[in-house]
C-alpha cells in the first residue's frame, strides 16, 4: 500500500509539472488526499459515489491549473 501511494504521488507530481503548476508537490497532495478519503468512504458506503466526487474535485483542480497557464 505504501509503495502504491508513493507511486501515485510521484505520478501526480509529474502530471502537475507537465501542466506547469507553480507547485507540483502541493497539487499532487491536493489530488491524492481526496482520493484516499474517497477510497475509504467507498468501502464504508459500499458505493462508488465518493470516488466520483473525488474525481470531480480533481478535474476542477487540474482545470484551474490549466487556466492559470493560459
Amino acid at each position: 500500500m505504501r509503495d502504491h501511494k508513493a507511486w501515485l504521488r510521484a505520478r501526480l507530481r509529474a502530471l502537475a509539472r507537465a501542466l506547469h503548476s507553480a507547485d507540483p508537490a502541493a497539487l499532487a497532495w491536493q489530488l491524492v488526499t481526496p482520493s484516499d478519503g474517497a477510497a475509504a468512504e467507498c468501502v464504508l458506503q459500499g458505493s462508488g459515489a465518493p470516488a466520483r466526487a473525488a474525481r470531480a474535485m480533481a478535474i476542477l483542480a487540474i482545470d484551474a491549473v490549466a487556466r492559470d497557464q493560459e
